[in-house]
């Protein structure tokens, strides 16, 4: 038997079917992972110091990543080389080194995270800023908060994450067509930007690239981009249309509406769209946070061929009266609808088996919801918060209700609960007018 297992397991890595992770290695002052043929710096030593390189290979496999917070506090760290390898560096990795005075990072990094070398010396020292701008080498790593208008250097190759977050001020913006990635929440919440060029170089726009940008109008994405990241666009409430270059391969528009290129998913409907929308009939799932802040619209028909909605797909359409479900739908992901203080009713169909965390939290004017029997759990809050919801049956298929499910319904008077409940969680009917009786 332990040969037979033994020759399975053998057979499996040679075809590359075993998913499961690689256990962490050391060489020297590094701990890293293979994943791929490709190593990971995931750990120092703490002793580490002074000036180091980077190797570009441990254990016979190339460094192509240095994970997240990996050299963070080693403060007596002085310069730092990285190798042409190296292609992503992870959050925080250097932060708080805090004797670090040099570093050099290649071309070859296409991604660099969020407060990388924050509090590092290299970062404190204002002669190394450039009007407002951090660079090192041909990477823009963080901006300070009070800049207004922009003109990125020439031959910037990646714009970090959260690079530019929280600059409210900032009005305008140049990106030169050197930059090939625009990381994680880089421009997030830039509240005044209200015009953006994306350049032909760029291929990546990191999650929530965008997010938040309540001024912003319009956007194109050019032929170049092959990846763009969750909420990129979401929470920009006056943005009306998203377009995309006919040449791209990966994405499309239709009437304003980023999706894919085969239009099967929809990605994000920008959060100034008004009234009604008919999503078209060839998508067949609803994104994360596709709907996100769409507070003007008012109507949404999801047609037969959608099978899934993502998490927060709805969420605060603030305006939203009345949505259907198809019986295509399968699942609704956590949080779908949440937040959506107008809608009056619900009709949830057969086809799905359980309803996610949080999916109707705060739908204040909700007052009768119909589950039906191929429910079979009912996730944390819920229904929580929808203080217009004043009755309900729960079918015979649910077998749990989870924590805080319908807390804070204060009209809820009446409630059956059959005996197929096995798990209820606590607080279930906190603050309802049946608990408060």
């Amino acid at each position: 038997m332990k040969k037979t297992l033994a020759g399975l397991l053998s057979l499996c890595m040679i075809l590359g079917l075993i998913i499961m992770p690689v256990s962490a290695e050391t060489e020297g002052y590094y701990t890293y992972r293979v994943s791929d043929g490709k190593a990971e710096i995931t750990q120092v030593d703490s002793s580490i110091s002074g000036d180091i390189t980077i190797p570009s290979s441990l254990g016979g496999y190339p460094v192509t990543s240095i994970g997240r917070s990996v050299f963070e506090s080693c403060s007596s760290l002085t310069s730092v080389i990285i190798p042409d390898s190296v292609t992503s560096i992870g959050d925080w990795a250097f932060s708080y080194c805090s004797s670090l005075t040099s570093v050099t990072i290649p071309d070859s990094v296409t991604s660099i995270g969020a407060s990388v070398f924050s509090d590092t010396a290299y970062y404190n020292n204002e002669g190394n800023w450039e009007n407002g701008i951090l660079y090192i080498n041909n990477h823009l790593i963080n901006a300070k908060r009070t800049i207004t208008d922009v003109s990125i250097k020439a031959n910037t190759r990646t714009i970090a994450g959260y690079a530019f977050s929280d600059c409210s001020s900032l009005t305008s913006l140049t990106i030169p067509d050197s930059v090939t990635s625009i990381g994680d929440w880089a421009f997030s919440d830039c509240s005044s930007l209200t015009s953006l060029t994306i350049p032909n170089s760029v291929t990546s726009i990191g999650n929530g690239a965008f997010y938040g940008c309540s001024s912003l109008t319009s956007v194109t994405i050019p032929d170049s981009v092959t990846s763009i990241g969750d909420w990129a666009f979401e929470g920009c409430s006056t943005l009306t249309s998203i377009s995309v270059a006919e040449g791209n391969t990966e994405y499309s528009s239709e009437n304003g509406v980023l999706l894919n290129k085969n239009k099967t998913t929809l990605i994000c409907c920008p959060g100034g769209k008004s009234g009604s929308y008919t999503i078209p009939n060839s998508v067949t799932s609803i994104g994360n946070g596709a709907f996100y802040g769409c507070s003007s619209l008012t109507s949404v028909t999801i047609p037969d061929s959608v099978t899934s909605i993502g998490d927060s797909a709805f969420y605060d359409c603030s305006s939203l009266t009345s949505v259907t479900i198809p019986d295509s739908v399968t699942s609704i992901d956590d949080g779908a609808f949440s937040d959506c203080s107008s809608l009056t009713s619900i009709t949830i169909p057969d086809s799905v088996t359980s309803i996610g965390r949080s999916v109707f939290f705060n739908c204040s004017s909700l007052t009768s919801v119909t589950i039906p029997n191929s429910v079979m759990g009912i996730g944390e809050n819920a229904f929580s918060d929808c203080s217009s919801l004043m009755s309900l049956t729960i079918p015979d298929s649910v077998t749990s209700i989870g924590y805080g499910a319908f807390r804070g319904c204060s009209c809820l008077t009446s409630v059956t609960i059959p005996d197929s409940v096995t798990r209820i969680g606590a607080s279930v009917f906190s603050d309802t007018a049946y608990y408060n009786n």
